[in-house]
């Protein structure tokens, strides 16, 4: 989405650094034990920011100025400090090792930064190919991207929110643990698509 709404490219370099350094102090905060937030309101949470981002992609009009085109990083800076308590979540799933944490937390975070770029990269040749090759009008691409992107979130939101139901009124049910589950990835999952 951010390449959507984004066209400038170093903008768009800074803004997903944006995100991953403030990802990294809310990671990095959570696995240590010095912040923490419930998981499941974190996720819908999660979602909802995407939805924000698919949004913006609709009404944003050209010459008007919004923050999330005119100060992405900020945007994403915020949202970033965010996800990162849904990685941090992901990450006590599949479990941090305890021995050497400032590492694994630093290789995770170079990872995540590496795959967005990687992710932005190849998505901007695929772009540039197909657009060589089919001539698709750039509003209505843009459009259908975005509220394909949305409706993508609004069902992670779904998820996450009956996650939290769930856990709220059954705390030890065996279905609960499955959707929570489902929501914690549904959630971590979505933020690294930029």
């Amino acid at each position: 989405a951010l390449m959507l709404l984004i066209h400038n490219r170093w903008m768009l370099v800074k803004t997903l650094t944006a995100f991953t350094v403030a990802h990294s102090i809310t990671l990095a905060g959570a696995s240590l034990g010095y912040l923490s937030l419930p998981q499941a309101p974190v996720e819908a949470t999660i979602a909802l920011s995407i939805a924000f981002v698919a949004s913006e992609l609709i009404k944003t009009r050209p010459g008007e100025w919004r923050l999330s085109t005119r100060h992405p990083w900020v945007v994403a800076f915020a949202f970033g400090l965010l996800h990162g308590f849904g990685f941090a979540g992901a990450l006590e799933q599949i479990g941090l090792p305890r021995s050497d944490v400032p590492l694994s937390l630093l290789v995770f975070n170079l990872g995540v930064e590496a795959g967005q770029l990687i992710f932005v990269g190849a998505a901007l040749i695929h772009f540039a190919v197909a657009s060589a090759l089919v001539r698709i009008p750039p509003a209505p691409a843009r459009r259908l991207t975005a509220y394909m992107i949305g409706t993508a979130a609004m069902h992670s939101h779904a998820i996450a929110t009956s996650a939290a139901n769930c856990a709220r009124d059954n705390p030890s049910s065996v279905p609960c643990s499955s959707l929570i589950h489902a929501s914690t990835w549904a959630g971590s999952a979505a933020p690294t698509l930029p």
